[in-house]
């Protein structure tokens, strides 16, 4: 954003995305070596005790959070490796720039905060510990309109610059 229509500014923002993107692949690199160079006696072993860990466990979620390993023991390539955890970051990236820039227009806006709070209270609870399941998404109209207006005044692309006019 910062950018703006200064082609340097934006060659600059460009270079640090690449050199992100550069660090990424450096350290998948070292941890895909590592988990590759491993011999198979070690790996077994490993995996016997990482499926009594997630089996004793009461986290059912822990299973799925290995993915590099998994992917290391498909056989992927490290550029397809680097590619998905390159996606993970900058979707992290992209969702923590949303979010912050909702909670801004919402500081800014106490009627809407208040709207928002209000449905929040009246779809799960007022007090509750539950979160927002994708089945009550329609029962949250405030909450997906504080969303689309957030995307809409502060996109977060820049693969959509536009000049209009003469």
């Amino acid at each position: 954003r910062w950018a703006g229509k200064n082609p340097f500014k934006l060659i600059y923002a460009l270079y640090w995305v690449w050199c992100d993107a550069q660090r990424i692949k450096k350290v998948v690199k070292s941890i895909v070596d590592t988990r590759r160079g491993k011999d198979k006696k070690q790996n077994i072993e490993e995996e016997t005790t990482t499926a009594a860990t997630i089996r004793d466990s009461k986290k059912p979620w822990t299973h799925s959070l290995n993915w590099i390993d998994s992917m290391t023991k498909a056989n992927f390539s490290l550029h397809d490796i680097s590619n998905e955890v390159n996606h993970l970051a900058a979707g992290h990236k992209a969702i923590s720039i949303m979010i912050t820039f909702a909670m801004y227009e919402l500081a800014r806006n106490k009627d809407w905060q208040n709207k928002l709070r209000e449905e929040f209270f009246n779809v799960l609870g007022q007090g509750s510990d539950k979160y927002p399941s994708k089945d009550m998404l329609e029962k949250l109209p405030v909450c997906l309109s504080v969303w689309k207006e957030t995307l809409r005044v502060h996109s977060i692309s820049l693969g959509v610059l536009r000049e209009t006019g003469t």
